[in-house]
């Protein structure tokens, strides 16, 4: 008895060591192509202050950073990151399997920024996945990795670019809305109370649920666009705030 019970156990232990090899030998990590790869990151403007900036990075580590707006470097950079820290873009990039993501990611928030993220390993197909919050939560993670790698030090300037004067489209305003962002210690009932007896001023929504940016409307028999924006700019309790734009044409410029 003990004699088949001893076989019994150690044929269940041999079993289960090969059930955990096939499984480590399925989820193996994908190292980065010996491919010439080339990835690139822009991201696009927002309401308020957010960097506006593309970033490259290839299979070397060479990356150039072309800061817009909103940057502490703004201009044409180059670097060359460490072949530690270039192999960690790449594989990650290499084991996300961009292609199974789509190529743009539709938002009903129209003021947060569009990022672009696209991925080409040697003659290969280029993949580009576009988009803002609703993005899955691995593109986050490699946005993250770029985002890292731009705020790092070291750059130099990178003289052989000439700036290109960019030619902006001009958005359409919606005069009836404005965008607000209170500032963190603020109580928002009582002031939206205060205000719409004053104004007229109701919440539409807020803009993100992880934002504190608020779309509001007012009464335009009461106070005039201008008038009303500059009372809420000049309302302590208001961080910044300024009149709300078509979607349509905010996604045309971010793409």
């Amino acid at each position: 008895m003990k004699l088949h019970w001893f076989l019994f156990t150690a044929s269940l232990l041999l079993s289960l060591n090969a059930c955990k090899t096939q499984k480590e030998t399925t989820e193996a990590v994908i190292e980065s192509p010996d491919e010439p790869v080339m990835i690139t990151m822009m991201k696009g403007s927002c309401f308020g202050r957010c960097p506006v900036y593309t970033i490259s990075l290839n299979q070397d580590g060479y990356s150039v950073f072309h800061g817009k707006r909103f940057c502490d470097k703004k201009g044409w950079f180059e670097k060359t990151f460490d072949k530690e820290e270039t192999k960690k873009v790449l594989d990650a990039f290499a084991n996300a399997n961009l292609q199974q993501y789509q190529d743009f990611y539709e938002s009903e928030i129209p003021d947060l920024p569009t990022v672009s993220i696209t991925y080409q390993v040697g003659e290969g197909e280029k993949k580009e996945v576009k988009g803002k919050a609703e993005r899955p939560e691995a593109i986050f993670k490699l946005q993250a990795m770029l985002e890292a790698l731009a705020e790092t030090d070291d750059w130099t300037i990178k003289e052989d670019v000439e700036e290109e004067e960019e030619e902006k489209p001009k958005a359409e305003v919606i005069y009836s809305e404005i965008i607000i962002e209170p500032h963190e210690s603020m109580v928002l009932p009582p002031w939206f109370k205060k205000q719409k007896e004053k104004y007229g001023i109701r919440l539409l929504k807020k803009v993100a649920p992880n934002l504190n940016y608020w779309l509001i409307t007012y009464d335009k028999d009461k106070m005039q666009p201008e008038a009303m924006l500059q009372v809420l700019l000049d309302d302590p309790k208001i961080k910044h705030a300024e009149f709300n734009k078509k979607a349509s044409l905010r996604n045309q410029q971010d793409r």
